[in-house]
């Protein structure tokens, strides 16, 4: 029982240094892409990818909801 409880708390230890580990990368990638959008060139680029994103999701949306498509699909 008591190796049981060991294990148990050397288990909880290793999640939470792993926990604190992730998060601690997490926060660094987080803050080199806040330093990466200072970079006009690059949010320009970012900004052109969301852009391209939408579109394809109003196309998408189009596509679904049009009947020309609709009955081409059957």
């Amino acid at each position: 029982m008591h190796g049981l409880l060991w294990a148990v708390s050397i288990t909880s230890l290793l999640l939470i240094a792993g926990g604190m580990v992730w998060a601690v990368i997490d926060f660094t990638k987080f803050v080199r892409e806040e330093k990466r959008m200072e970079n006009p060139f690059y949010a320009l680029h970012v900004r052109k990818y969301e852009a391209m994103l939408k579109m394809r999701a109003v196309a998408r949306e189009h596509r679904n909801h049009s009947t020309k498509y609709r009955n081409t699909r059957r």
